[in-house]
């Protein structure tokens, strides 16, 4: 089951049309980790960026450990990137960080009484560096640049108060019984230099969604997720093997991993992108009791992508919270576009502070031809252009609006209308103490009917629009 809790599209650049300068990116290594030292070489050498857009910091965490605490992370990690920041990099054109390996997976951060610890990704902690309110190192909250139509370029430049102020990515993988310390894994090394296959490429890209459920058997939520994918990946030129059974001699373009027993023996064909939404698909059933066995999972589970042909990947460690769920539709649909892979990453993750990372070259790109360019001015390919569309994300012909606040039903979960989609974690009175998600969910309950809770418009109020409701928690409408 599923959590409950792009240039010519046949052709892939290195550098495409996103935003991915080389001069904006750091490298982060581990100083006396040669392995370290050796991925950030590797690529720095393969894409073009300056030797001095490498920062070797120093961890006291074993090289091995899956976790650091606040403290240490703020002290060792992001008070050394501070420094070296104002020093080097005073007119703030760093956007894109890369972390590789020997750095930690995880930052837990604990109340002064050591309870009440909360943890995140490293790389989400570190995207929102410098941004957090009282010196805390994660916070969870909006994605300004989710489903964003432009590149992080635009943010970057015109938001200096972002909470998103890097994107970030991680280089890593193990090396093998035959390599030694200080080499540049192989499996990585081939993967940076994969050749694109030839612009004149007549066969579309291809992408499975493997699944242990099929389409009419899903979840609410897994169908929210997923069943877009086939719908509106054939728009771009895109083909989509919906539950189907792969063979091990398809090729295909990306994997889109939905549940923890879903597994496919297909190699992937350049760009190589494997969409991960299980916390349990690097095949380890104590994966969300045991962070250890988590980052243990990691690690395989990259290795035998790398091994399949995988460029790049965005991992869904564990998370509880639907709302920081990544989203797959989002991620394709930015690929399409021509957005980077480290972009189309960050533009389907909703919530900063969650357990989601990005693996591999943050420059691969699928390029975009006259079909992609045709849908801009209607991205959501509901016959409604963009300025005139009161959901421009999801395709909502009827544009039904019960409130007539300006945002389509359809991505409008803010029923109480204070501008974000909200939860009072259960207290439903006083009645202005009620949460967004709460009201809906009584309404589904007990009725009776309000079109305003009627999120999908199919004249009932029930688990669908209360699972439209729960992923765009903490967000505002329209988004």
């Amino acid at each position: 089951m599923l959590i409950l809790l792009s240039c010519a599209l046949v052709g892939v650049t290195a550098t495409g049309c996103g935003f991915f300068e080389r001069n904006t990116v750091l490298i982060l290594a581990r100083r006396g980790d040669s392995t370290s030292l050796a991925i950030a070489d590797c690529y720095a050498e393969r894409r073009g960026i300056p030797t001095e857009r490498i920062l070797e910091i120093s961890l006291t965490v074993a090289p091995d450990a899956h976790t650091i605490d606040a403290t240490r992370f703020k002290e060792e990690i992001a008070g050394a990137l501070d420094r070296h920041l104002r020093l080097e990099d005073s007119d703030g054109d760093i956007a894109t960080l890369i972390t590789t390996r020997g750095f930690p997976l995880f930052v837990e951060e604990c109340a002064e009484d050591g309870k009440n610890c909360e943890v995140a990704a490293l790389d989400t902690a570190l995207a929102q560096l410098g941004r957090t309110s009282n010196g805390r190192a994660f916070e969870s909250r909006a994605n300004p640049f989710f489903r964003s139509p432009g590149s992080f370029e635009d943010l970057h430049d015109q938001d200096e108060a972002s909470p998103l102020r890097f994107l970030v990515g991680r280089l890593t993988s193990e090396l093998a019984s035959d390599e030694s310390a200080g080499e540049c894994p192989r499996r990585l090394a081939s993967a940076l230099d994969r050749e694109p296959p030839s612009d004149d490429d007549p066969t579309p890209p291809l992408w499975w969604i493997a699944t242990d459920t099929p389409r009419a058997e899903r979840t609410a939520v897994a169908g929210i997720l997923l069943d877009p994918i086939e719908e509106r990946m054939p728009r771009y030129g895109h083909r989509v093997c919906d539950g189907c059974k792969p063979m091990p001699t398809h090729r295909a373009a990306g994997v889109i991993l939905a549940s923890p027993d879903a597994e496919t023996a297909s190699r992937l064909a350049y760009p190589g992108i494997v969409l991960s939404l299980s916390p349990t698909a690097a095949g380890d059933a104590t994966a969300a009791k045991s962070r250890a066995s988590m980052a243990k999972g990691f690690r395989r589970f990259v290795d035998r992508w790398l091994a399949r042909g995988a460029t790049a990947m965005s991992i869904h460690l564990d998370d509880s919270n639907l709302a920081r769920v990544l989203r797959p539709t989002a991620q394709l649909e930015a690929w399409a576009r021509g957005s980077t892979a480290l972009e189309a990453h960050w533009k389907a993750v909703p919530t900063l502070g969650a357990n989601i990372l990005f693996v591999g070259d943050p420059s691969t790109t699928l390029a975009s031809t006259e079909q992609a360019e045709a849908l801009e001015d209607d991205r959501d390919g509901d016959g409604i252009p963009n300025h005139d569309d009161n959901c421009p994300e999801e395709p909502n012909v009827d544009q039904r609006d019960t409130n007539e606040d300006g945002f389509g039903n359809l991505c409008d979960a803010d029923v109480d209308d204070d501008g974000i989609v909200d939860s009072s974690g259960g207290t439903i009175y006083p009645l202005d103490d009620r949460g967004d998600l709460e009201a809906i969910t009584l309404t589904a309950r007990n009725g009776p009917y309000q079109p305003d809770h009627d999120l999908n418009g199919d004249g009932r109020v029930d688990e669908q629009d209360l699972a439209l409701a729960r992923l765009a928690l903490f967000r505002p409408p329209g988004r």
